[in-house]
């Protein structure tokens, strides 16, 4: 939605519908006109029915439902430049009463030279975007995600591993490596990006394993959940106080 919602009455509506209609883990690109003070004859021409604040759009995608991964300002040279502009339109306003005035946006053609500059600059707040949020600009831009109906995964590593004694005689089955390399981080690497949360249920040898994942893995929040020696069943049910959290 590139300059889209500023034209809408109810933009909270809008978002919400964009999120209903996106799939889980789908993402939405927005931009926006930003600074309210910075509202003029431009925005009215283009039917904008507001300018945003970094806190307000914030508020609004968020809720709306989604989880904000990226938000920056961009544009920065438009601002003075749209200064400029107000401050001459408020000066004509003053030495000209009784004239009409025209509604029209500030839309100029530059010469070569300094389009060329603007577009440079631009592409290196592009890069500057990549590192941190740019603080002020004439534009926001956010990159929302939609949350999955499903964001948290169970991985059951209590079991003694007895088939493959003596491998696991000194190291859980869950540790043991294939391709260089643990079966957990295995396990992880396999996990839809939806996931946010993996409850891990140990017991065997555990301390190893929660030593080795620690409170986050590959990106993702690390839960316990202590096994049973009854059975599987009994070492879901160990986890469950983690599922209904949230």
């Amino acid at each position: 939605a590139l300059d889209c919602i500023e034209h809408i009455e109810d933009d909270e509506t809008a978002l919400q519908e964009a999120y209903r209609v996106l799939k889980n883990g789908g993402t939405l690109l927005l931009t926006v006109p930003s600074h309210p003070w910075l509202w003029s004859r431009h925005d009215e021409a283009l039917h904008h029915k507001r300018r945003y604040t970094k806190n307000e759009l914030q508020r609004k995608v968020r809720d709306a439902g989604f989880g904000i991964q990226e938000m920056s300002h961009f544009v920065i040279p438009a601002i003075p430049f749209l200064l400029l502009q107000k401050n001459i339109r408020r000066i004509k306003k003053t030495l000209f009463l009784n004239r009409a005035e025209i509604i029209d946006t500030y839309d100029v053609i530059l010469p070569r030279f300094l389009n060329n500059a603007l577009i440079a600059w631009l592409a290196l707040e592009q890069v500057a975007m990549r590192y941190i949020p740019i603080p002020f600009g004439s534009s926001l831009v956010v990159v929302a995600k939609k949350r999955a109906t499903v964001s948290k995964a169970i991985i059951l590593a209590a079991g003694e591993g007895t088939r493959m004694r003596p491998l696991t005689l000194t190291t859980p089955k869950p540790l043991l490596p294939i391709n260089g390399r643990p079966i957990l981080d295995h396990i992880f690497e396999a996990l839809p990006d939806e996931i946010a949360e993996v409850v891990v249920v140990t017991k065997y040898l555990g301390e190893q394993i929660r030593t080795y994942l620690g409170g986050e893995h590959r990106g993702k929040r690390v839960h316990y959940a202590e096994g049973s020696e009854r059975g599987t069943a009994y070492s879901l049910k160990a986890a469950e106080k983690f599922l209904n959290k949230g």
